[in-house]
């Protein structure tokens, strides 16, 4: 009996054990502290697999490697850069079923994005064309599939500056749908969506902390009613956690960062 009870007692330490997070802080060296480098994915409380960061010799960002929870590559994603160290190609290699889906990216004499290309297996799949006035400030994206026009979005912004509206339009050129946009004080923005009836949708709700990071991301359905809400938790001013709950405040997924 004593020997049954103790073997008992193994038998649930172990399965406890194996209930615990999997985390593991990160085994990369790099040269400074701070930089991001290992992100855990939950959904349900339960450890769906990992993301780990590689850089190159100038810092900049080079791989995400999506891995299991033990530790196999499902998913990995590449990037180059420009002469102003911005992504210039941005290459998704998924292992099974084996796919390959790249971005390129094209930039203006102000550093600006001109054009994304999207492909898949070397073939054109879609494609967005970014034009702005002559201060570079965004006015139209149009947005093509297999190179035919598909849609475009049209940008209207206050006499601050900050975008106000952003309508939506098929290529026909009728419209979709549309957002405003809110600022209020304390880092606070509402965007409210609308169809192309003028029926309200419901609304975004960004609030923003004192350093200027952002605090929470709430979505809100037609008659208010919260949806999903989003809560950023930093320590040093570093970004450590991000829980997502539903409208009844239960967790549906959080993500956990590590830096070197």
């Amino acid at each position: 009996m004593r020997l049954y009870s103790c073997i008992t007692l193994l038998l649930l330490s172990f399965l406890i054990s194996c209930q615990k997070d999997p985390l593991i802080n990160c085994d990369c060296n790099l040269p400074f502290k701070e930089m991001l480098c290992k992100k855990y994915l939950f959904d349900n409380n339960i450890c769906i697999g990992y993301i780990d960061y590689d850089y190159n010799a100038q810092l900049l960002k080079e791989t995400e490697n999506y891995k299991t929870v033990k530790g196999k590559v499902e998913k990995t994603i590449s990037f180059t850069y420009n002469s102003m160290g911005s992504v210039s190609c941005e290459n998704i290699k998924t292992i099974s079923p084996v796919k390959n889906v790249s971005f390129l990216y094209s930039y203006n004499a102000a550093n600006k994005i001109e054009k994304i290309e999207q492909r898949e297996n070397e073939s054109l799949v879609k494609s967005s064309l970014f034009l702005y006035n002559d201060s570079n400030v965004l006015q139209k994206t149009e947005i093509y599939n297999s190179g035919v026009l598909d849609s475009l979005i049209l940008f209207e912004y206050d006499t601050a500056g900050k975008l106000w509206r952003q309508s939506v339009f098929g290529n026909d050129s009728a419209l979709i749908s549309y957002q405003i946009h809110q600022f209020f004080f304390n880092g606070i923005e509402r965007i409210n969506f609308f169809n192309s009836n003028d029926v309200y949708l419901g609304y975004n709700l960004f609030v923003h902390n004192n350093d200027g990071n952002m605090f929470s991301f709430a979505t809100y359905g037609s008659a208010n009613d919260l949806l999903e809400k989003t809560i950023y938790e930093y320590e040093n001013k570093l970004l450590i956690k991000e829980t997502t709950a539903d409208g009844f405040g239960k967790t549906i997924r959080y993500l956990v960062y590590f830096y070197s």
